[in-house]
């Protein structure tokens, strides 16, 4: 039955798809088809649409009535299925629903349950919450729950941590008395996380199991074992490529509502590689973050700022370290009315589904009434923008300028200010772009380049306008505690394929063969 559900699940995928392509069929065709779609039966169609993934999911309402009516009829189910998963931050059918339908069915849940997990990223609260009070007898029992450890009295930091993985204080409640039970009941009954590690001073290297880690800690932990911390994860056997660093706002040590980040500091050894630091705030006293805000994280690869909700100003380059980041979730940053001038100017590395966060971040506040984005002087501006860069990665830009007769790079920085950091334009090569690197991992282009008087500005050339099409590779990707050396002597069957080389010719080869096949062989390094 399962495999005859996911089958029509890729059927219909296709056709809710197909809904929003181009036509090419006559109209009587695509009748046809959306027809004869829309007569399965009510209850089959409603199953299969619960098995679409979270972006079809969304979109199924707009194939048809049938469609959408069931699609509506399962929705309310498929949320509350999906915060039962709130410790493993399951958020993907939520978030894809707009704003008024995400009100509509936490509403929904509510009238029909009594009590509806509010997501991250959502400041909708139709309702009363639970509180501390409502949940002081049942702390130990939730603290097992989400981090697997018996504890009878839980500290400040515990507590902490606890809200922030598993936040009681965003479930809503009617005034039944049941409802408040029911929710309580919930909570104990949520999907567990086998990843999660609630930090101690006992923590060592045994205690990382699993193939993925979460590190759940406050921020004063964070600077009181910081040290020690660094020596841990050094310490450690494997590589950081799975690892998250969760981090929880102590209000004591926020002054006047800013979180002076740098301050804390984050070890280097957390900010490698595929590396994800997310960060929280369940009791809400940060206001504001500052400029440089993760001036001592420029390493980290994915960011999530998952609870920051009583965030209202985002100052000026507050990100602009961040030259590799390449994932970007920013749902927690609702409540933002004034952002800085270039506050992400400097993170060149962005993957497109980050920049759709970002355009989206920039979208809401603009919406707001009371919403105001900065922008800095053009003459400052070419220190975060390669004028010729954005014009190739921005080719309507190019258009524009010689339409209007315009110096085309004069025109890309105007262009850049006002409106396109905006759109989360690229703007530059990524920080961890290098043209060699480029040429070692696609032969074939340097094998074109190097026929070229300029080798280096055609593999830049190609690299904007072809890589992200041909999905080419452009740098290692490599564990932080990944060598060479150490990578052969654990396989010994590369000696072949790696002898006769130089050390440097070598060392590269090496690499690259753990980028395109090490990783996915499970190679030890």
């Amino acid at each position: 039955m399962q495999t005859i559900v996911s089958r029509l699940a890729l059927l219909m995928t296709g056709a809710s798809l197909a809904c929003f392509a181009p036509a090419k069929a006559t109209d009587s065709l695509e009748e046809n088809q959306k027809t004869t779609l829309s007569h399965l039966p009510h209850e089959l169609i409603s199953l299969v649409i619960g098995q679409l993934p979270p972006n079809t999911f969304a979109q199924s309402a707009e194939v048809s009535k049938t469609w959408k009516l069931a699609r509506d009829n399962i929705l309310p189910d498929v949320i509350k299925n999906e915060a039962r998963f709130v410790l493993h931050d399951a958020h993907e059918h939520f978030s894809n629903l707009p704003k008024h339908r995400q009100t509509e069915v936490i509403d929904s849940l509510l009238h029909r349950d009594g009590f509806a997990l509010v997501p991250f990223g959502c400041e909708y609260f139709p309702a009363k919450t639970l509180c501390d009070h409502d949940v002081e007898e049942i702390l130990p029992k939730l603290y097992a729950h989400a981090f697997g450890e018996e504890k009878t009295v839980l500290s400040h930091q515990d507590r902490l941590c606890l809200e922030a993985v598993l936040p009681w204080t965003r479930m809503v409640i009617t005034d039944d008395p049941k409802a408040k039970a029911d929710a309580l009941d919930f909570l104990t009954n949520t999907v567990p996380n086998p990843g999660f590690l609630r930090f101690s001073s006992t923590l060592d290297a045994a205690s990382f199991t699993q193939a993925e880690h979460t590190l759940i800690l406050t921020t004063d932990e964070l600077s009181t074992h910081k040290t020690s911390l660094s020596r841990l994860f050094r310490g450690l056997s494997f590589g950081l490529d799975h690892f998250h660093l969760h981090l929880v706002v102590n209000p004591t040590q926020i002054r006047d509502g800013h979180w002076p980040m740098g301050k804390f500091g984050i070890p280097p050894i957390f900010a490698h590689k595929r590396d994800c630091l997310i960060l929280s705030d369940p009791k809400k006293a940060v206001r504001t973050l500052g400029v440089n805000f993760l001036s001592h994280c420029e390493a980290f690869m994915s960011l999530c700022i998952r609870d920051l909700g009583a965030v209202t100003h985002v100052a000026g380059f507050a990100f602009e370290k961040c030259t590799y980041l390449e994932f970007l979730d920013l749902r927690g940053l609702r409540s933002v009315t004034t952002v800085g001038a270039g506050v992400f100017f400097g993170s060149h590395s962005l993957s497109d589904g980050a920049r759709r966060a970002l355009r989206h971040f920039y979208q809401g506040v603009a919406e707001n009434p009371q919403g105001l984005i900065k922008t800095i002087e053009e003459g400052i501006a070419p220190l975060y923008i390669t004028p010729k860069h954005y014009l190739l990665y921005n080719p309507d830009v190019r258009a524009a300028a010689e339409e209007k007769g315009i110096d085309p790079k004069s025109f890309a920085v105007t262009h850049f200010v006002g409106q396109g950091f905006k759109e989360a334009r690229r703007a530059s090569l990524p920080g961890n772009f290098h043209v060699g690197t480029y040429f070692y991992l696609n032969p074939d282009v340097e094998a074109y380049a190097d026929t070229l008087p300029k080798p280096e500005k055609f593999g830049i050339f190609h690299f904007i306008t072809h890589a992200q099409k041909e999905n080419r590779l452009y740098r290692f990707d490599l564990p932080s505690s990944f060598t060479s050396k150490a990578y052969l002597k654990k396989n010994p069957d590369l000696q072949e394929y790696a002898k006769n080389e130089s050390e440097a010719e070598q060392d590269m080869k090496l690499k690259a063969h753990y980028t395109r096949h090490g990783q996915y062989e499970g190679r030890p390094f």
